[in-house]
């Protein structure tokens, strides 16, 4: 399947589906393609964690544009104007790689900020990549989303602006979660069974996001993987993404 609101990136072998000035909503391998999800051993800060992509992919054979996710750690959440801030210096290492297609950014990102244990500075905890493939599975990445509906401004916009109530954080996930029914149809991927879901929250009523997935119609194979995080803006309270992957490797 393809679809009209995606832009292919040939050199890297994925479809992407535009989003904000720092990522794209989502990635798709396109076909002879799939996609490959490395984590890292230990979370390393940007600079070595740019170096040992580069590095194994290097040994992978593949190209700078094969890169099609990161996954960022950082020590707490922020406020809009120092997210702006970490994001200029986040997109012009990008721009120094030259990913853009089509003016936009076209690889996704899950940002969050670790409850226990957080890191010093911001880290690269692990990172998506394309590699050729015979598989007849179609592999796609959504990059993490949060509580805003589409056409809502932040922060008043977000649903349930400023609650944190079991009953006003399953609300948010339900508006999370038919965002992610809208983007997984743009993308032109089957959000199944056998996709990862992954929730992304400090509270724990967000742990039963499992339950309104399984209500919207997708029961998850291995279930839902809650991390105990904060999303990376403050006044924030969740963020999902999906993950369907060819494999997972450990560096």
């Amino acid at each position: 399947m393809t679809s009209t609101k995606t832009v292919v990136n040939h050199e890297g072998g994925y479809r992407f589906l535009p989003g904000s000035v720092f990522c794209s909503k989502a990635v798709a391998a396109e076909p002879g393609y799939g996609l490959v999800h490395a984590e890292f051993e230990k979370p390393l800060d940007l600079d070595a964690g740019f170096e040992r992509i580069q590095k194994h992919l290097d040994e992978a054979g593949r190209p700078r544009d094969a890169l099609s996710g990161l996954d960022i750690r950082m020590p707490a959440p922020v406020d809009v104007q120092d997210f702006l801030v970490f994001n200029a210096d986040y997109i012009a290492r990008l721009d120094a790689w030259d990913l853009r297609r089509d003016g936009h950014v076209p690889t996704t990102r899950t940002n969050v900020a670790p409850v226990a244990d957080p890191p010093g500075v911001s880290t690269l905890s692990g990172f998506t990549y394309t590699v050729h493939s015979d598989a007849q599975v179609p592999t796609f990445l959504v990059s993490g989303v949060a509580e805003l509906p589409d056409g809502e401004s932040y922060p008043e916009g977000l649903t349930r602006f400023g609650e944190t109530t079991p009953d006003a954080i399953a609300d948010k996930a339900r508006t999370v979660i038919d965002l992610l029914a809208g983007i997984t149809a743009d993308l032109a991927v089957t959000w199944d069974p056998a996709t990862e879901v992954h929730v992304y929250s400090a509270h724990e009523s967000a742990a039963t996001a499992g339950l309104l997935v399984a209500a919207h119609g997708v029961a998850p194979a291995r279930g839902v993987t809650w991390h105990r995080t904060y999303p990376p803006v403050t006044h924030l309270e969740l963020e999902i993404d999906l993950r369907r992957f060819e494999r997972a490797e450990r560096l």
